[in-house]
């Protein structure tokens, strides 16, 4: 009794000069699910400090944190790397955990228990909140909290504060909701196993000092099911704990962390209202610039920021002077590639940094504009990319130096040893080159020459055919685009002399041409522009296949094609019916006959600027138009003052027959309704859940919904006139 008596004391009655600080911890948490499996590493001090009266008190600091995504061995956020802060902390737990690693977390002792000091945590992280001007959430506060809560609870164990002496004669005992055994007792380290009393696969083994209740290695493990959305995951979470007495790792700097939290996108330091202020962001350089002007987090704070205030002249001078290494995977360095004034070494070292993605992008969409135009700086340019760089360059650049060299001659032989050299490149070739473009512009050359036969376009259409329908290689969508385009050529050529020949290629052309947006690569656009080709043939093959069937087979395609592209179809649909059929019949017709093929609108029940709750179900009989936008959107702000005036001067009068609603996406609450009032916009605005642009299917933004009064969805494509669309169709 005597010796668990003397234990007891030595236990619970731990004063602050037993232990030697700093004290040192890596945490390492690995959480596996269904979909993911990651490992989080903590690394942890205590430290003994000094509060505002210089009186000695302890703090707990989260030295530095990494996060590795274990199935690719990627990191996805490390505070030991800097050089991808800045793009890290788009994810709201990495953001959070940054926060966490510029503060500090203050210990004290209550009746000589080590306890946490909420209340002097809660005013150090109001006075970072409005020091850097953050947007931080109640809940996001809460994680916070409850994340330092969990980290002293890994170094620190008070478990048995308030146990009573006889228990600690026990091998098991119950404490709340938990289960303890102990499983070891000297001098040096107690040993216990801890058990959630309600759920077995919650379990943790704890080693601590019994002097200092200090943890000198910890394991626990969670593992279960849960269910999202009618769908079932397994779960499981392995933290191991072990205390480092030799390993140190140094904090992050305070005046890099305040550099990265003032400019990140949580940060209002130099933004009002979404807009650059002008004088704090000058003041910002002033502050950071001589001493980060080449780290990669500031450089990715100042770059967007000029080019938020359109200040394009700086943009490009800082473009031209940052290191394109610091610039890699991200879009400023193809906007750097394309300086015309880029020395040519600069150039080359740019462009072959740049991912697959962008080299295809810069090559097809841009350098090849000003090969076309006979441009000498693009010719160089591509010579350049041919000769000095590796295979992988000259794979994506080879097709277009062939097409160069045969583009002007009129020697159709000539031409034809270029098409058949492209004709051997393989698979990768074809893909990353963009061959088809090429290969159909030199056939082009060779009909303008005066060749007459479709041979080539017959082996080509064989060769993208496969090509098209890999649906697992990338630029599937563009090989098929340049297919149907071939067919819609073989149209063209077969047409006069064998209009039965000619309509199957239109028909596969018109098979094969895009649906919506979805199925639409945007570099497509440049290969139209180079080579004729459209979007969609569906227009040309609902015109030739009137001209050869019966009205009611045609009116069969159109409906089909209604029900694929509404809005895009829908003016087509209404000549032919006016044309073919009594006009005044047009509007029971389409209720009837066509809305029915239509997708329902998805139900959502979101929160206006007021908080008066909206649903489409609220308008019911009525046409209801919504705009997806966001505040972040430069597209959308540029429309929403015309936008605005149409509502005012004619919406809003149009309430009988017309319901408007704008849904903004992605956007603080607080900073939308600034906007909104800074503006003097008197449209309705609806907040986002983040579920309904899911729902609805939107990949880009503005983009626009009507919905017919029956609660029929019809997609308005974007860069499509909706405005006559929407008179059109409300005025039925």
């Amino acid at each position: 009794m005597k010796n668990i008596a003397i234990f007891f004391f030595v236990l619970f009655g731990q004063l602050a000069f037993a232990q030697k600080y700093p004290i040192h911890y890596k945490i390492v948490e690995t959480t596996v699910s269904n979909d993911q499996s990651t490992q989080t590493t903590f690394y942890i001090s205590v430290r003994e400090s000094s509060n505002t009266e210089k009186q000695k008190q302890l703090v707990l600091s989260l030295d530095g944190m990494e996060e590795i995504d274990l199935k690719d061995k990627s990191v996805n956020f490390s505070t030991l790397k800097t050089d991808d802060i800045i793009n890290g902390l788009g994810s709201s737990s990495n953001f959070l955990g940054f926060v966490q690693s510029y503060l500090n977390y203050p210990l004290t002792f209550q009746n000589k228990i080590l306890v946490q000091d909420s209340a002097v945590f809660n005013q150090k992280l109001t006075n970072v909140k409005e020091e850097f001007n953050l947007t931080l959430l109640k809940d996001e506060i809460f994680l916070i909290n409850n994340s330092f809560k969990s980290l002293f609870h890994d170094v620190y164990f008070n478990d048995f504060a308030h146990v009573k002496p006889e228990q600690l004669k026990q091998s098991e005992f119950q404490l709340g909701a938990f289960t303890y055994k102990i499983k070891e007792r000297n001098k040096k380290a107690w040993v216990v196993e801890r058990t959630n009393s309600t759920d077995s696969l919650k379990t943790s083994e704890i080693r601590f000092d019994p002097k200092t209740k200090y943890i000198i290695a910890k394991t626990a493990k969670i593992a279960g099911t849960t269910t999202i959305d009618g769908n079932t995951f397994n779960y499981s979470q392995l933290s191991v704990v072990t205390r480092e007495e030799g390993r140190k790792v140094e904090k992050l700097d305070p005046h890099f962390s305040a550099m990265v939290l003032k400019g990140s996108y949580r940060s209002k330091h130099f933004r009002h209202n979404q807009e650059v202020d002008s004088v704090k962001f000058e003041q910002y350089i002033s502050d950071y610039g001589k001493e980060f002007g080449s780290d990669p987090n500031y450089l990715k704070i100042i770059l967007p920021t000029y080019q938020t205030r359109k200040d394009y002249l700086n943009y490009e001078r800082v473009l031209m002077k940052t290191p394109s290494k610091i610039l890699v995977n991200t879009y400023h360095l193809i906007n750097k590639v394309r300086i015309d004034s880029l020395a040519m070494e600069d150039f080359l070292e740019t462009t072959a940094l740049l991912t697959d993605h962008y080299l295809y992008d810069y090559l097809q969409s841009g350098l090849s504009q000003g090969v076309r135009s006979n441009t000498q700086y693009s010719i160089d340019r591509m010579d350049a990319i041919f000769t000095k760089l590796t295979d992988r360059e000259k794979r994506f650049i080879g097709p277009m130096k062939v097409w160069s060299t045969y583009k002007g001659s009129s020697d159709n032989q000539a031409i034809q040893n270029g098409i058949d050299e492209m004709f051997a490149l393989d698979d990768a070739d074809w893909k990353d080159g963009n061959v088809g473009r090429y290969i159909i512009l030199l056939v082009q050359k060779q009909f303008v020459n005066g060749r007459t036969d479709t041979e080539e376009y017959n082996k080509l259409e064989k060769r993208l055919a496969v090509l098209a329908e890999d649906k697992i290689k990338d630029k599937r969508l563009i090989n098929k685009a340049h297919l149907a385009f071939v067919n819609f050529s073989m149209f063209e050529a077969l047409k006069n002399k064998d209009p039965e020949l000619g309509g199957v290629y239109l028909k596969k052309a018109y098979d094969l041409s895009s649906k919506g947006n979805i199925e639409y690569e945007y570099q497509s656009y440049y290969d139209n522009v180079f080579t004729g080709a459209k979007k969609d043939y569906s227009e040309v093959y609902l015109a030739e296949l009137g001209k050869r069937s019966g009205k009611d087979s045609v009116l069969k395609e159109y409906i089909s094609e209604f029900a694929k592209s509404p809005a895009k179809s829908f003016s087509m649909l209404k000549q032919f019916y006016h044309e073919n059929y009594d006009k005044a019949g047009f509007s029971s017709f389409l209720k009837s006959d066509v809305f029915p093929k239509l997708e329902n609108a998805p139900a959502f029940l979101l929160k206006d600027l007021a908080g008066q709750e909206v649903a489409p179900s609220h308008f019911e009989g009525k046409w209801t138009f919504i705009d997806f936008w966001g505040t972040w959107c430069g597209p959308c702000v540029a429309e929403l003052p015309e936008f605005n005036s149409l509502y005012e001067n004619k919406y809003a009068l149009m309430e009988d027959k017309l319901k408007i609603l704008t849904i903004s996406c992605y956007d603080q609450e607080a900073d939308l309704k600034n906007f909104i009032s800074k503006n003097k916009y008197s449209f309705p605005v609806l907040i986002s859940d983040g579920k309904v642009q899911t729902d609805y299917k939107i990949t880009g933004y503005p983009s626009k919904v009507l919905i017919s009064p029956e609660g029929k969805m019809i997609p308005i494509e974007f860069g499509q006139d909706w405005k006559s669309l929407v008179e059109e169709f409300v005025s039925l």
